[in-house]
């Protein structure tokens, strides 16, 4: 089954779920095994620059509960999601200190520049007053 609304495209078959923004590409798969009581969750997330995240989840019942396809699916989800959610931050975090730290490194560098042309200017200055001086003496 494929639904579309707003340049979003929903694609459902059985256990798995495409989702196309037109910016990202968001495949979900799931799995039950009600008789060992496991489910799991997988979840590839691909953005605009074909960078693939990868995330599962999984839960299992005890041998003391029946098991519950919906409380297993929730608990899985979640899981897929925290880790997708988690990964996805450290990756945010990590591009901007980056930036930050290239930001820094170019201040620094800046900033040393300026500190050697001051330091030429002086030495000019000094050597253009000496000069002065001399040609005042003769």
């Amino acid at each position: 089954m494929t639904t579309q609304k707003a340049n979003v495209t929903w694609t459902k078959v059985g256990g798995e779920s495409w989702v196309d923004t037109g910016d990202a590409v968001v495949y979900v798969q799931h799995l039950t095994d009600p008789p060992n009581g496991v489910t799991t969750v997988s979840i590839d997330f691909t953005l605009p620059n074909d960078v693939v995240y990868y995330a599962t989840g999984s839960s299992k019942a005890t041998k003391e509960d029946p098991f519950d396809k919906t409380v297993g699916l929730e608990l899985a989800y979640g899981r897929a999601l925290r880790s997708l959610g988690r990964k996805l931050l450290a990756s945010g975090h990590g591009k901007v200190h980056e930036l930050d730290n290239f930001k820094k490194a170019q201040h620094e560098a800046s900033e040393k520049a300026i500190a050697r042309r001051k330091q030429i200017n002086k030495k000019l200055q000094a050597k253009t007053a000496r000069k002065s001086v001399k040609a005042k003496k003769k």
